[in-house]
């Protein structure tokens, strides 16, 4: 009776639970879908779960409401897959906010489906731990039944050894497993005690032992009645627990397949809503961004010089804004999936995984470009029927568009914008070729220009000036002595542009100026010699030994270099007195290197002395008497180190050097030059000012004696993706580095 009240109880709470879930929202589907009518009226048809049922047909309801959650996800996948593709940005966005409705009501769902799973196990768990105490309450009782059947029977057993010819043993029998005495009841024993009193007046051995008085009688009576009345209760309670026992296994083996088939739900269910996830990521992956930028192609259009107007064609590239906070799917979604998932449900997971596949960010510009012109152009693209002074155009950031032009006149600017934002625009500048053609010989053309020193006439990096008054070369051939080898790449390897010898003679005219681009050309017959210029050693044998020495401790003040990468390299170059530091115990090694800092070390570390510099002159209009590294730039330009027709009259000593002009002038200072070469970064091109002596200072290996590797390190080395980065600044503990290899190198004993 008591189980039966639990079971009524149970079934009452939740029976009520669940008309309290009913009534309320959150198993009805309360939001509107705004996309289309049909996801409207699926979303509200009507979620409300009846649990006054079974657990499991509860179960099976709620799994059932998931999965038609989890088809509205994927209806409202697909609608935005289908807006993405035709640059529908309302739709888009509603059916991405419709799938994450659908999903969230999926996830609803799930929550209360598993809160109530989570209380039928409690109450499962109860009912198994009712069973198993009734089964040890049984055994328990059976043992108890065993033993006192057996008090009473050796009780009768006893009295039946003094009258056995009235007394019987008691006898029992086994019925559906249990044992019960059928024999001797305490009723039989008193009436035998009765015949016993009657007939037993003498003893028969002569003793009285055997005489049965009353009192006695009364005895052996109210012992035998204990014992079986004990004997009763145990039956009793046995058949009790028995009874019960096997009702409550009953009721467990009930509620165990239900319990089954409500996990066989959840896990359906689980099944459904990481597909409703699936869906709704895949929705959202698709996103329209800002517009980044615009690019034209070409960037600029030059008419020639007899072209009345420009007629010509280019294309529009949109790029869309990089947004990071765009979601991207976790490739493993299945990982949502407990290991007890059904075989079935995570296969359909699986093939979703497969059709969709890993979703980074399918995102992309689109809106529409205006295009104007400044002046006389007319544009037309694919769709238009006539030319007109101002184009609109749908575009995204996925095609090119092609824009004719007509008409078009030099000077003019086109502008092609997108008007809801003026920061994406790109122009195009319409030119047309000046240029006249001249005879550098001719002196009265000579005469009418006023900067004859930037005209190059044969292009050979020679102006024609120099080479008319300074090296006597023919400016209208590139190769006056026809050996392979321009004049402009002669001059700059220090040999003679007028003498096709097998070996180069040095020109033995005044130190000479070099071309403004330092553009080597392809391989000559022979391989040019250095510049024969003879260093003045300004390092002593000890600053010698200190750079070169294997074995060295590091005595430098520097508390900022200490455990540095460069620590050893630093401690050298200042024991050698090559550098100082920022302070007395501060170098500074992350910080910025000048120019003319560099070009110290560089005159240094080549030999060259700065002591003596009378005579010497500058070109350089930023450089003055007072300046402390005045007289080691004069040196450097002396020896073509430093040019003014690099980046001009104005040096600009004070501000910081790029890694590709630190290693030009240590390249030019060490008088290495090749004329063939293939630069080996990826951001260094060959046609660089400074490519050539990148590649030499790469290619140029040394042993320094701070590595404990047998490994020649080369004097420069670039980053980890093979790139150069020739404009950057570089720090002082790099510069030094270079140096130090560079001494090594080219300069060391």
């Amino acid at each position: 009776m008591k189980k039966v009240l639990y079971i009524t109880l149970a079934v009452l709470i939740l029976g009520g639970t669940a008309f309290a879930l009913s009534q309320s929202n959150l198993l009805k589907g309360t939001y509107p879908f705004k996309s289309s009518d049909e996801l409207n009226t699926e979303i509200n048809k009507g979620n409300t779960i009846d649990i006054n049922v079974t657990q499991s047909a509860t179960a099976s309801s709620y799994a059932n409401k998931i999965k038609d959650q989890m088809q509205l996800t994927e209806e409202a996948k697909n609608q935005a897959i289908t807006a993405f593709e035709s640059n529908d940005k309302i739709t888009l966005s509603t059916s991405k906010t419709n799938a994450e409705l659908a999903y969230n009501e999926a996830g609803s769902l799930y929550e209360e489906l598993k809160a109530l799973i989570e209380q039928w196990q409690i109450d499962y768990y109860e009912k198994i731990t009712e069973y198993e105490n009734t089964k040890a309450e049984l055994s328990l009782s059976e043992s108890t039944l065993e033993t006192k059947i057996t008090d009473y029977v050796d009780l009768v057993s006893k009295y039946a050894e003094i009258w056995p010819d009235y007394y019987d043993n008691a006898s029992t029998t086994v019925v559906d497993g249990v044992t019960t005495i059928t024999g001797m009841t305490p009723d039989d024993i008193k009436t035998v005690l009765n015949e016993i009193q009657i007939k037993v007046k003498t003893p028969d051995n002569g003793t009285t032992s055997n005489i049965l008085t009353t009192t006695k009688a009364e005895e052996i009576y109210a012992l035998s009645t204990e014992a079986y009345n004990q004997y009763i209760q145990a039956s009793n309670d046995y058949q009790r627990y028995a009874t019960t026992l096997e009702l409550e296994e009953t009721e467990k083996v009930a509620l165990e397949g239900e319990y089954n088939a409500t996990q066989t739900s959840l896990e359906e269910a689980e099944g459904y809503l990481a597909l409703a996830k699936t869906y709704k990521d895949t929705a959202n992956s698709y996103e329209f961004v800002d517009c980044d930028s615009i690019t034209l192609d070409p960037s600029s259009y030059q008419m020639s010089v007899d072209e009345a107007e420009a007629n010509f064609s280019f294309v529009i590239t949109a790029k869309s804004e990089e947004n990071t906070g765009l979601f991207t799917r976790n490739n493993s979604i299945t990982n949502l999936i407990k290991a007890s998932i059904l075989a079935f449900n995570r296969s359909q997971v699986e093939k979703e995984e497969k059709e969709v596949g890993p979703i980074d960010s399918d995102t992309k510009w689109f809106g529409t470009l205006k295009i104007t012109g400044s002046a006389a152009a007319n544009f037309l693209d694919e769709s238009s029927a006539l030319a007109m002074p101002q184009l609109e155009v749908d575009a995204d950031s996925e095609t090119p568009i092609t824009v004719n032009v007509e008409g078009g006149s030099a000077g003019e600017t086109i502008t092609v914008s997108y008007p809801d934002d003026m920061s994406c625009t790109a122009t195009l500048e319409i030119t047309q070729d000046t240029s006249i053609t001249y005879d550098p010989l001719d002196e009265k053309d000579f005469s009418s220009r006023t900067v004859d020193e930037d005209l190059d006439f044969d292009q050979d990096g020679l102006s024609d000036y120099d080479e008319i008054h300074t090296y006597s070369t023919d400016p209208k051939n590139a190769d006056t002595d026809d050996d392979g080898v321009n004049d402009g790449d002669e001059v700059t390897a220090g040999t003679d542009p007028l003498v096709a010898d097998v070996v180069k003679t040095p020109i033995s005219t005044t130190p000479v100026t070099t071309p403004t681009t330092e553009t080597p050309v392809t391989t000559p017959a022979t391989t040019p010699t250095t510049t024969p210029t003879t260093p003045v050693d300004t390092l002593s044998t000890e600053e010698k030994d200190v750079i070169k020495k294997d074995t060295y401790v590091c005595s430098a003040p520097f508390a900022d270099t200490y455990g540095h990468w460069a620590e050893d390299q630093i401690c050298r170059m200042y024991e050698a007195s090559v550098v100082k530091g920022k302070a007395p115990t501060t170098f500074d090694p992350e910080g910025d290197i000048t120019r003319a800092e560099a070009i110290k070390i560089v005159i240094i570390m080549a030999g060259y002395s700065a002591s003596n510099t009378s005579g010497l002159t500058t070109e350089f209009l930023d450089l003055n008497q007072e300046d402390w590294y005045y007289d080691y730039l004069l040196i450097a330009e002396d020896k073509d180190i430093i040019r003014t027709r690099d980046f001009g009259n104005y040096f600009d000593p004070n501000t910081p050097i790029s890694r590709a002009d630190l290693i030009l002038y240590a390249v030019r200072a060490s008088g290495k030059t090749t004329y063939s070469y293939d630069t080996p970064f990826k951001d260094v091109e060959d046609s660089d000012y400074f490519a050539y002596a990148v590649s030499i200072a790469n290619k140029a290996t040394v042993d320094v004696p701070y590595d404990d590797t047998d490994d020649e390190i080369s004097v420069i080395e670039g980053y980890d993706d093979d790139t150069f980065r020739p404009y950057d600044s570089i720090s002082r503990a790099e510069a030094i580095t270079i140096a130090y290899r560079m001494y090594l190198a080219w300069f060391a004993e």
